[in-house]
């Protein structure tokens, strides 16, 4: 009976993996982590548009449009915005 306890026992204890090697992979996935972590934060504090993208003519259209009430209904114009047609 002993014998049977002592081939189990050191069965599982070969399809274990080492300590040293499982705490090695930990400290790697965390390294890795807090670089991605890292570097998304300095992506986070970076602008998403450049100085000044309101003044370009394109992103003043719509303001421009809606200031005069009476460009959206000229023919031939096309509709910039589709609220509920």
């Amino acid at each position: 009976m002993a014998f049977i306890e002592e081939f189990l026992r050191h069965a599982i204890k070969a399809t274990m993996e080492k300590p040293e090697d499982r705490d090695a992979a930990f400290y790697e996935h965390i390294t890795k982590t807090t670089e991605a972590c890292a570097k998304l934060k300095s992506e986070w504090e970076a602008p998403t548009k450049t100085w000044g993208f309101w003044k370009n003519e394109k992103n003043n259209g719509a303001y421009k449009y809606q200031l005069d009430p009476s460009l959206p209904k000229l023919p031939g114009r096309r509709v910039l915005f589709s609220d509920a047609a």
